[in-house]
């Protein structure tokens, strides 16, 4: 549960409940040291804290569930490292939210959080990945990246796209 600030801010913009996971930022050397949050702030209270995804990095995630005229709703909170500086850590934690989101749940869910990915998305809603290159004729998958697998990081990404999720923005705009 949050403290202090977070909790009277959380108040004052009317959330019920505050749920914060901190950790220190362990893939960039220039930022050893410096706290990130992962956060959860509802209107709605709050039911109980679910376990963390199957992620290397625990502090990279929080999940929890929110009570909604009776029914459980599941909410997942997640940042997801840039692969400039962290490389195949961002490959490792958007492989373990999908794997930990892959079992059917009987409740409804909703992922949120900074995903870092994709580079570019087009007009017609097509996605490019960072493991993907942008010529002016046309999208070429790398066969290599960061000393990997092109296919394996452009198939992690595109995962956080699959599983039934909804991108509610896009859906609405």
């Amino acid at each position: 549960a949050g403290s202090g600030g977070n909790q009277e801010v959380a108040r004052a913009i009317g959330c019920h409940d505050l749920a914060l996971v901190r950790g220190g930022h362990v893939g960039d050397p220039r930022l050893a040291g410096v706290p990130f949050a992962v956060l959860i702030a509802s209107r709605l209270p709050f039911a109980t804290a679910l376990p963390k995804l199957p992620v290397p990095w625990d502090e990279k995630t929080l999940s929890m569930t929110v009570r909604c005229r009776g029914h459980e709703i599941e909410v997942h909170s997640v940042h997801v490292p840039p692969g400039s500086t962290n490389k195949w850590t961002k490959v490792m934690v958007l492989e373990g939210i999908a794997k930990g989101l892959a079992t059917p749940s009987p409740r409804r869910r909703v992922l949120c959080g900074d995903f870092n990915t994709p580079q570019h998305e087009t007009i017609s809603g097509e996605i490019i990945t960072w493991a993907q290159r942008m010529t002016a004729n046309k999208i070429v998958l790398r066969s290599r990246i960061h000393g990997g697998s092109g296919a394996r990081w452009d198939a992690a990404e595109r995962g956080i796209f699959a599983g039934g999720f909804v991108d509610v923005f896009r859906a609405l705009h």
